[in-house]
């Protein structure tokens, strides 16, 4: 296994108590931490063999954009496994390393799109794909990173279906995001809201989707529109936890969380209400898990830890 692309974004080791506790999953008979340090290793390995079967032109592109897969924060797989572990449903582990990599490369299906329609520059230290290889190749690609989980499940409905929700979720909360920019602002809360429950929760959703689980909605929304709001403020601020410094929402009028407590599109006006913008998160975060919700917890903690990187003193709170 490859060491370099075991860091995983979420700390499990905050579960160190319960280090004899198994994995769950088929016949792993692994620690349960032991199996969380090593899945992230062994999806990404699945993403790059799948990334090898690409069509002849595509796949360079595939290729070049999965180069700097060590430095994914690798979010998406590890919260796929936790509804794994939640959901009754019974998939041994190369099933289940399969969909994690199907997630993940509708993901970056995402980022390619989302570096095209931002004209950004740079994605993870290196140019973007787009600038290397031009806007069709890109596209192309990110159809094909799109469709390769369709291929695969192709006889499988209820997969289909959730590719199918997933993408129109995708569309629809571009397409709105991009036509809000002409609204009012304050922007309405509930039109941003939208806006994250349906570009970053749609993922999410997948995730739940792919591992079969079924429930859950209130945590993973919150989960989706805390992860959208701590991301918006990070490249308000140029914070590096989600990426940070992105000049692209301002530039293109884009409604971001912090435009929900203020009229005026101007950095500074936007940093001096992030204090209302933590608030409204934490309030997010303070949402009671079950006992059966347990495998959620340090996804919680991790936006806890993501919040608490916003100085809220250096802007005046």
């Amino acid at each position: 296994m490859d060491t370099s692309k075991q860091a995983s974004l979420v700390n499990y080791a905050r579960y160190g108590q319960k280090l004899d506790k198994p994995a769950m999953l088929g016949t792993i008979g692994r620690s349960r931490i032991e199996f969380i340090d090593s899945f992230k290793s062994d999806v990404f390995d699945k993403v790059c063999s799948l990334a090898a079967s690409a069509p002849e032109h595509v796949r360079p592109l595939i290729e070049y954009q999965l180069q700097g897969l060590e430095q994914s924060k690798g979010y998406r797989p590890a919260f796929f496994f936790a509804c794994a572990q939640i959901s009754s449903t019974a998939l041994d582990y190369q099933e289940i390393v399969t969909r994690a990599a199907v997630l993940h490369l509708f993901h970056e299906s995402c980022l390619l799109f989302d570096d095209l329609f931002d004209q950004a520059r740079k994605r993870r230290g290196r140019r973007t794909a787009h600038l290397v290889f031009g806007r069709v190749p890109t596209i192309c690609t990110a159809v094909w990173a799109k469709e390769i989980g369709y291929s695969i499940y192709s006889e499988d409905p209820a997969i289909v279906q959730s590719l199918h929700q997933c993408t129109t979720d995708l569309i629809d909360a571009e397409a709105f995001q991009w036509v809000a920019r002409n609204a009012l602002r304050p922007t309405k809360v509930s039109n941003w809201e939208r806006i994250a429950r349906g570009s970053t929760g749609a993922l999410f959703r997948l995730a739940a989707a792919l591992a079969g689980l079924q429930s859950d909605e209130d945590v993973i929304d919150a989960l989706a529109i805390c992860y959208h709001g701590i991301d918006d403020l990070h490249d308000l601020l140029g914070i590096a936890g989600l990426g940070g410094g992105g000049n692209d929402d301002l530039r293109d009028n884009i409604p971001t969380l912090a435009t929900c407590f203020t009229a005026v599109q101007s950095r500074e006006e936007l940093q001096r209400v992030v204090p209302e913008c933590v608030d409204y998160l934490r309030g997010l975060l303070s949402l009671p898990l079950s006992a059966r919700q347990s495998e959620f917890r340090p996804f919680f903690e991790e936006m806890a830890a993501l919040l608490s990187l916003v100085p809220l003193e250096r802007i005046g709170a």
